[in-house]
């Protein structure tokens, strides 16, 4: 005797399941999606801030250089020698309001024939500066009779770096790309300069502060320059700006 099997009310059961395991593979792919995504941000965020990383040392190596530069002079290729240098003198104690209009003065330097950038993003991005005590490092001057104006720079790093030329050198196949990738990064820089003379001991081939105040032993006594330099991710300072410091001493003669 064959027994009949009745299924009455198990009809639906396999769509519901259906749609059950679609949703649940619905999910776990968005999720998946939303992880890769995730990560993608955070490897171009990362990899974002490492760039404007090196833009900031870029600048504050120039920034070093004209420091030091300036203290040595300038060289004479005819002679194989260096001009008398000098030490950068620095703006008399003022207010914030005179502090902030060096911030944004955009002037020509008539020795370079360089326009002045408005720093106000990058100088805002050290927040331990006080406007009120801070003293800009002026330019060197060609003539007495031009205006004082801050040690101040800013540049696009594609240029800086001779983009075209130094791809090309490397084989990059891709230039276009490479260069849409760097042409948005720019550094700034400004400088300042101790009021009074700091006493360091000089150890080997380097050169250490011992101390903020002048004092009595073998020590000598020199000038402390301290270079402030922006990475900037963009050419308005509205994307990423990372800040760096570097402080330097000069002997005083």
């Amino acid at each position: 005797m064959i027994k009949k099997i009745s299924y009455s009310g198990n009809e639906g059961f396999a769509l519901v399941l259906s749609i059950i395991l679609l949703l649940a593979m619905s999910l776990i792919g968005g999720a998946l999606i939303a992880i890769s995504s995730g990560d993608h941000k955070a490897n171009n965020a990362s990899a974002n801030y490492q760039q404007t990383f090196y833009v900031a040392e870029a600048g504050l190596l120039e920034g070093e250089k004209y420091v030091i530069n300036t203290y040595k002079g300038d060289y004479d290729l005819a002679t194989d020698l260096r001009d008398n240098g000098e030490h950068l003198n620095i703006f008399d104690e003022s207010d914030e309001a005179t502090v902030n209009n060096l911030i944004t003065n955009t002037d020509m330097d008539p020795k370079t024939k360089n326009i002045l950038p408005n720093i106000s993003k990058c100088f805002d991005s050290f927040v331990d500066i006080s406007k009120s005590k801070f003293r800009f490092a002026k330019l060197i001057k060609s003539n007495p009779s031009d205006p004082d104006l801050p040690v101040k720079f800013r540049e696009k790093f594609y240029d800086h770096i001779g983009g075209d030329t130094l791809l090309t050198k490397v084989g990059v196949s891709e230039l276009d790309k490479e260069k849409k990738i760097l042409d948005d990064y720019y550094f700034e820089y400004f400088v300042t300069r101790r009021a009074e003379k700091v006493r360091y001991v000089v150890t080997g081939n380097s050169i250490r502060q011992t101390s903020g105040s002048v004092g009595a032993g073998g020590a000598k006594l020199g000038f402390e320059y301290t270079v402030y330099s922006c990475g900037l991710s963009d050419e308005d300072g509205d994307g990423l700006i990372v800040p760096l410091i570097s402080t330097i001493i000069l002997p005083e003669d």
